[in-house]
């Protein structure tokens, strides 16, 4: 039995708003004020929404697609770490 997801239109627009306006925050957080705790903060936050199709699972998707959330997570833990322990 084929289960099928179906997703909102206005839930996408949501995501990906929402998705922008986060990275935008951490990337400004670390540009303007020098804290890397929080510019980490935001850029892994902003992964909980993501701006790509939800119903397309993870190890299907595009490399490009791939390839921007696990820099984008591997930023924000790296920025994390840098922040906690040697600042």
């Amino acid at each position: 039995m084929k289960v099928e997801v179906i997703t909102p239109r206005i839930n996408k627009w949501f995501n990906t708003g929402f998705y922008l306006l986060m990275t935008t925050l951490g990337a400004l957080m670390l540009i303007l004020f020098k804290d890397l705790t929080w510019a980490g903060i935001n850029l892994n936050l902003a992964l909980i929404f993501d701006p790509f199709d939800q119903s397309v699972p993870f190890s299907k998707r595009p490399f490009y697609q791939k390839t921007l959330l696990i820099t984008q997570l591997a930023l924000g833990c790296i920025l994390l770490v840098v922040g906690f322990f040697f600042k």
